[in-house]
C-alpha cells in the first residue's frame, strides 16, 4: 500500500507513489461498486504536483457528481432536466 498524502491543513487527499522511474501514481477512493470492489479514481503524472493537481481535481468531480436515492425515478430526473433546460416540467 502507498502512504497517504496530506494536504496543508492535514486531510487526506489521495495516494501518490513511483510507478515508474518516470511518472508517479495517484489514487482517490470512490466507495464501492456493484459487485463488491472498491472503486478507485487513478492518476498520473510526470512529477508529484501534476499528480497533486490532478487528485483535487478529481476530489472536485466526485463532491460535485450527482447523487441519487432510490426513491428517484426516471421520471423525477427527467423533470429535473426538463427544469434546467426549458424551465418547466414535463
Amino acid at each position: 500500500m502507498l502512504p497517504p498524502c496530506h494536504d496543508a491543513d492535514g486531510a487526506t487527499t489521495g495516494f501518490t507513489g513511483s510507478r515508474v522511474a518516470s511518472a508517479y501514481r495517484g489514487a482517490i477512493s470512490l466507495g464501492w461498486g456493484p459487485d463488491g470492489k472498491r472503486a478507485r479514481r487513478v492518476v498520473y503524472g510526470r512529477i508529484k504536483q501534476e499528480v497533486k493537481d490532478k487528485l483535487k481535481e478529481a476530489h472536485e468531480d466526485a463532491a460535485a457528481a450527482v447523487k441519487t436515492s432510490r426513491e428517484y425515478t426516471l421520471l423525477l430526473a427527467v423533470n429535473d432536466w426538463a427544469l434546467r433546460r426549458h424551465g418547466q416540467p414535463v
